[in-house]
């Protein structure tokens, strides 16, 4: 089970794990959230998690929706227990763990990497305008930047529109994760 939550939390921490370890800059602030609604539609995405480490593999599932009610992500372990549950509505942010997870990562924090993923490149950068940080986007490629340190960089990989394959490189840890979409599709009004 540690693995797993390993696995879990190697990226969903990006930010707050990559940025500590610029020692020379004080610790970044927490990334803003956009609106749910700031992706331009309602989605359904169910995807799977996969990094190694140690020379082993882990996987994990993640499902998460964006409708009217706001945006919610469920994790859950290989077997289906679950893991998180965390729903933001646009001004207030709900989270539960399982007690599996140990220290957990904030719940700010991985809506926002999803986020930075997946929402309009133009909505993002209006958001983070008149911070420190910055997201470039040159092709498939997103790379997140505070100051001028890049923290996280997410490339996509598959064909697929609304939710595509995702390769994430965080580049204080060397790490990489893969994120294959299941399924997706988008809701209706």
């Amino acid at each position: 089970m540690k693995l797993l939550t390993a696995l879990l939390l190697l990226p969903l921490m990006l930010n707050l794990n990559g940025c500590a370890a610029l020692r020379w800059l004080q610790a970044p602030p927490s990334l803003p959230l956009m609106p749910p609604q700031a992706l331009g539609q309602q989605l359904q995405a169910t995807q799977v998690l996969t990094t190694e480490q140690q020379g082993k593999t882990l996987s994990m599932l993640a499902s998460w929706v964006v409708n009217q009610q706001g945006m919610t992500l469920v994790g859950l372990t290989a077997t289906g227990q679950e893991l998180m549950r965390i729903h933001y509505d646009g001004f207030t942010l709900n989270h539960h763990y399982s007690p599996m997870l140990e220290n957990a990562p904030p719940a700010q924090q991985i809506l926002a990497q999803i986020q930075l993923a997946y929402w309009p490149i133009d909505a993002i950068q209006q958001q983070l305008q008149g911070s420190n940080w910055r997201l470039t986007e040159l092709g498939a490629k997103r790379v997140l930047y505070y100051y001028t340190s890049p923290v996280f960089e997410a490339e996509r990989t598959g064909e697929q529109q609304l939710a595509p394959d995702v390769r994430i490189y965080i580049p204080e840890l060397n790490t990489q994760l893969s994120v294959s979409t299941v399924a997706s599709q988008i809701l209706d009004d």
